[in-house]
């Protein structure tokens, strides 16, 4: 196209619209002896004159040129060679290259990152962990243990020692251990034995040890027996009241349940002297909450269990004004909406729940608390002009208008202020 481009420029030859009005003689009378100058010198163009002078349908005629004009462009076009394009095998190479090189580099990088990791897993040092051992438990045995042998020890120092006593002493007769037995027992000893605190039950200083005289038997040793048993010395625990008297045991038993006596009867007697006030506020805390014997909800039930509702209500109540006065709002809000859901009357929470909403900026919900109190004789007038209040902050000046009109017109405490806002 390039060869044959300087075919389709612009030329000194006059167009075919040109052409056409010098037939026609339309053309002005120098732009006419122009184109006559320029046929003398151009053979083309004069017989392009020609041609068209013979043509009858001037239409016909341009269309046909249009034509022959496009086909012989499109001739051009196929003349010329194609644009140099890289063969199939030429455009596979330049991404297999970098593929070779770019996922093996990746996957070195990745396996070096895992190789430093696991390496720093292995040599990282034990996190010091706090040990919390239980304390050890105190095994405190029954009373019947006290009665037993703790530890039976022969002594053979003491052998000879014990049988010179036994030779000194004369034989036992059954009689003396027949009474022995039939002794009647104390009631100190008869009496179970009664649990002590941890504290009462360590002796507070080592029980002292007695020599505990060995069993005799009754019948004569046969005469083939070469030697009789030696006896034997048993050391035993005995405890402090143990080793006392049985009418000393007897008097530390008393002793000990008049002191478990002693607090029952001066709670009796506290509950006789309290004057008849604290009965008086048994009665009020008995009166149900406002006036209502409506049940609580289950979640008051299973919160508060047996309690009645006027103790809840009362202190909830109690705990939302200390949060007010601190001016913990939200929380404040939280304590007066559980009083509100325990009990719907409660005019008071229900001005204190408003309020707490206003103060937090949650003007919407306390919106619709404070409609709830504008028929109140107490709280009215006051949440008419909070209302009005939140209007204005929730950008509702019409609303807000009207009510500070309604406040002027009443003459009330706020109307001096209404008027302030209307001005």
């Amino acid at each position: 196209m390039n060869k044959y481009i300087h075919i389709f420029e612009e030329s000194p030859c006059p167009s075919l619209e040109v052409l056409d009005r010098y037939l026609q003689q339309s053309l002005k009378p120098s732009e006419q002896l122009k184109v006559e100058q320029h046929l003398v010198d151009c053979p083309l163009c004069a017989d392009a004159l020609e041609g068209l002078s013979m043509v009858e349908d001037k239409r016909m005629a341009k269309m046909r040129i249009k034509r022959i004009g496009e086909l012989t462009q499109r001739k051009l076009w196929l003349k010329e060679p194609p644009p140099t394009r890289l063969s199939k095998r030429q455009s596979r190479v330049k991404p297999l290259q970098l593929s070779r090189v770019i996922i093996p580099a990746a996957a070195a990088v990745a396996f070096l990152c895992l190789t430093v990791y696991i390496i720093y897993e292995l040599n990282r040092p034990p996190q010091s962990e706090v040990m919390v051992q239980a304390p050890p438990t105190l095994v405190i045995p029954p009373d019947s243990a006290l009665d037993e042998l703790a530890e039976v020890a022969v002594s053979p120092a003491l052998t000879d020692s014990v049988e010179s006593v036994e030779e000194a002493a004369p034989a036992p007769s059954p009689a003396p251990i027949a009474e022995s037995r039939s002794r009647p027992t104390s009631p100190a000893a008869a009496r179970p034995a009664r649990r002590q605190p941890l504290a009462e039950a360590r002796p507070a200083e080592t029980p002292p040890t007695a020599m505990v005289p060995p069993a005799q038997t009754l019948q004569e040793p046969a005469a083939g027996s070469a030697a009789s048993v030696p006896p034997v010395a048993v050391e035993t625990e005995v405890t402090e009241i143990e080793a006392r008297k049985p009418e000393e045991r007897f008097e530390i038993s008393l002793e000990a349940d008049e002191k478990d006596a002693a607090p029952t009867a001066s709670r009796k007697k506290k509950q006789a002297e309290q004057p008849e006030t604290s009965k008086t506020e048994d009665q009020a805390a008995e009166v149900p909450f406002s006036g209502s014997d409506a049940p609580l909800k289950p979640e008051y039930d299973r919160q508060y269990g047996a309690e009645s509702k006027f103790q809840v209500l009362s202190q909830l109540m109690a705990e939302g004004k200390s949060l007010y006065a601190r001016q913990n709002y939200p929380l404040a809000a939280e304590k007066f909406e559980e009083i509100l859901q325990g009990d719907e009357n409660q005019q008071e929470a229900r001005y204190l729940y408003a309020s707490s909403l206003y103060e937090s900026r949650r003007f919407e919900e306390a919106l619709k608390a404070y409609k709830l109190l504008r028929s109140h004789p107490t709280y009215g007038e006051e949440a008419t002009w909070k209302m009005a209040l939140c209007y204005e902050q929730l950008h509702k000046p019409k609303k807000a208008r009207k009510l500070f009109r309604q406040i002027a017109k009443a003459g009330g405490q706020y109307a001096a202020r209404a008027r302030q806002k209307l001005d």
